[in-house]
């Protein structure tokens, strides 16, 4: 019997672990469900008060200005809103075919452009480089 009973409370140790380690489970999993639905309601909140400012900066033909804003802690941070226009560049793989052989062109294929620059090189690279224009998009940050 009393090899039964060390059993026996082995198992309810174990037991308890587990319907422990199930509530801590069960916790974290209302946790993470209600933070994304808070998360997602702020970046709703956010996409839209971000496309109505874009709206009204460029209605006015504003392209930048400062505002004040009071924080939780009462201190006055100063903040700067701008309307920009992301640059950047795209490499015309077609052009840049004519120009490598097959081997360093199937290296590149999925390569970024920093190891495209590594295999052809910065000349060859800057022969194909096309420039890329993002979204309008308007951001607000902390005045420097």
């Amino acid at each position: 019997m009393k090899t039964r009973t060390r059993t026996k409370n082995r198992n309810l140790d174990g037991l308890d672990e587990l319907l422990r380690r199930q509530r801590v489970m069960n916790e974290l999993a209302v946790t993470t469900f209600v933070q994304n639905q808070l998360q997602n309601a702020h970046k709703r909140s956010y996409d839209k008060a971000r496309k109505e400012l874009l709206g009204q900066m460029k209605d006015a033909d504003i392209p930048t200005f400062r505002t004040e804003y009071r924080g939780d802690d009462g201190k006055t941070i100063m903040l700067v809103a701008e309307v920009s226009t992301p640059t950047g560049q795209a490499v015309d793989v077609a052009k840049l075919q004519k120009l490598v052989t097959k081997d360093q062109f199937l290296a590149i294929v999925e390569a970024s452009q920093k190891a495209v620059t590594d295999i052809v090189g910065t000349a060859t690279l800057a022969q194909c480089l096309i420039p890329t224009t993002g979204t309008e998009n308007v951001s607000v940050k902390v005045a420097k």
